[in-house]
């Protein structure tokens, strides 16, 4: 039998017992939290990384669950559980009638105002002209007026071919600047699409490690990731890598990939984390559970769920000792280190 009548007849399958009213799972408040438990209990891969205790989650939370009778109620349980996690790839996407903004997550940036940037890159876009560079696509694209250097602010929620297209005509001779301080998530797809621009030759980006069962610690070895370098970017362009706490999932794991390159230096702020990649799965109430489903490691084997700390850390701080550190800062630190790369 071939492998493709196999897989049709376990997705007929599939369908059939689908279609079964005994395994219907009745949409209660308590079943709801059972069904949370047991994909998190049997698929979660970071729990030895959290110190999750588990078994005293469930005996906090599972009665008050089981008294609740209506989806405000068990909204605000999972509100207490899912930060307990600290880990911004696991959150239920709700909807509660009257409410405007219910999905609940965790802000995978930390609460210490020490490493954050006092710009919120979503909201202020800091002037790059004021720092020399000329625009060349909004928000996106810049060269440097005074030097050969340029700088792209890169998502990795979009595919390369517009990336590509840019470097054609930007002059990066003596140094790229990748603004990573706004690269909240993405595909993996783009992130060693990406990463392959900037050498030649075949190498081992990265390990992999899958769960082999429901036991929390079932797991298989690590799995090396291997990519081919396109050599787009010649491996002599110095590169610099900006990273902030909203360096997170696809743009944490892109600096860490980057940071083993020779040539790659990391400025900014330490990354939000998130390693890996997340996988969703229906709850009984039609909301729907997300979670990390693969750990992922970087060449040297450093687990990618952590924190990235860069190269060059940059902090100023006021007469008071208050952070006061933009982005602008860690723009204008990259310019200087490029300058001493290369003796101007």
């Amino acid at each position: 039998m071939t492998m493709q009548k196999k897989c049709f007849i376990l997705f007929l399958s599939i369908i059939f017992l689908s279609c079964r009213k005994d395994i219907i799972i009745e949409n209660t408040p308590e079943n709801v939290f059972l069904t949370f438990w047991k994909i998190m209990d049997e698929n979660y891969v970071y729990f030895q990384e959290k110190n999750l205790d588990w078994d005293s989650i469930f005996n906090v939370y599972y009665p008050q669950a089981k008294a609740v009778t209506n989806e405000k109620e068990l909204h605000g349980i999972f509100s207490e559980i899912i930060p307990l996690f600290k880990d911004g790839h696991v959150g239920i996407s709700c909807h509660l009638p009257g409410e405007f903004y219910s999905d609940i997550s965790y802000h995978f940036r930390d609460d210490d105002e020490s490493i954050q940037y006092r710009d919120n890159p979503f909201d202020t876009i800091p002037s790059m002209e004021k720092l020399g560079f000329v625009e060349h696509k909004k928000n996106t694209y810049y060269q440097y007026k005074h030097k050969n250097y340029s700088l792209i602010t890169v998502f990795f929620s979009e595919p390369m071919t517009d990336l590509i297209s840019y470097l054609n005509y930007l002059d990066y001779r003596d140094g790229l600047i990748l603004d990573l301080t706004r690269s909240t998530g993405g595909k993996s797809n783009n992130v060693y699409d990406i990463t392959s621009l900037f050498f030649t030759g075949e190498k081992i980006v990265g390990y992999k490690q899958n769960k082999t069962g429901k036991g929390h610690n079932d797991f298989t070895g690590k799995i090396p990731v291997f990519l081919e370098g396109k050599n787009i970017i010649p491996e002599n362009v110095p590169v610099v890598v900006l990273t902030g706490p909203y360096t997170f999932s696809a743009g944490n794991i892109f600096s860490y990939i980057m940071k083993e390159l020779p040539n790659c230096i990391i400025i900014g702020k330490k990354t939000g984390g998130g390693g890996g990649a997340r996988c969703e799965a229906l709850l009984p109430n039609g909301w729907v559970l997300s979670y990390p489903f693969y750990k992922y490691f970087n060449a040297q084997q450093e687990n990618t769920e952590f924190s990235l700390m860069p190269d060059i850390y940059v902090t100023k701080k006021n007469e008071d000792n208050e952070n006061i550190t933009h982005i602008t800062d860690v723009i204008a630190r990259a310019i200087e280190v490029l300058d001493s790369i290369n003796g101007f």
